[in-house]
């Protein structure tokens, strides 16, 4: 958005961004998107997480304000005044399955961490990896709580899959990333 705004030197319009940080709280983000625009002093709004994402879709449908959400959610999206610009769980499995397609991959062994965000990306590739007769040899989720994932990563290896699907949130991607490393994976 900053650069945005830089990029548009020598227009006849002023624009002014007002950053606001209200957490992953709801609470907070619905008082301040009420005081923005009840002030009237809000043309456009960006957020960067679903839980927001809803708070702020009804404010910003009521007072015709253009509003991205940086998440994957279907229902904030409305084509109207709401949006969302990340592809879809289910988009992204297309594509991933694609690729790994075009790849010569035959077999895929899952590695994920239990969470609802992840949960919809991993169910979307599942998904979609059997449509496409891509078969899913081995599928490990672990609890945020893991801090040794030997035992997900031997029953991964044990399918001998040709590749390995990862996805987990920091600190917890770097700690798994570094024990598949350490066994050469």
């Amino acid at each position: 958005v900053q650069q945005a705004k830089d990029d548009l030197k020598g227009t006849k319009y002023r624009y002014d961004l007002v950053f606001s940080n209200p957490g992953p709280d709801p609470l907070k983000a619905r008082d301040v998107i009420e005081r923005f625009v009840r002030n009237d002093s809000l043309l456009a709004t960006l957020g960067g997480i679903s839980v927001i994402g809803r708070v702020t879709k009804p404010y910003a449908a009521a007072a015709r304000i253009p509003h991205i959400c940086v998440c994957t959610i279907k229902s904030i999206g409305d084509a109207g005044y709401n949006f969302t610009n990340i592809p879809s769980p289910e988009a992204e499995g297309v594509r991933w399955v694609r690729e790994a397609q075009r790849r010569g991959i035959r077999s895929v062994a899952m590695i994920t961490q239990d969470q609802p965000s992840i949960n919809g990306h991993a169910n979307a590739l599942k998904a979609e990896a059997a449509r496409a007769s891509l078969p899913i040899v081995s599928e490990q989720r672990f609890e945020s709580s893991i801090v040794d994932f030997k035992a997900q990563i031997d029953r991964a290896k044990a399918s001998k899959p040709d590749i390995y699907y990862v996805e987990a949130f920091a600190p917890k991607l770097d700690v798994l990333a570094g024990q598949l490393a350490d066994i050469g994976i």
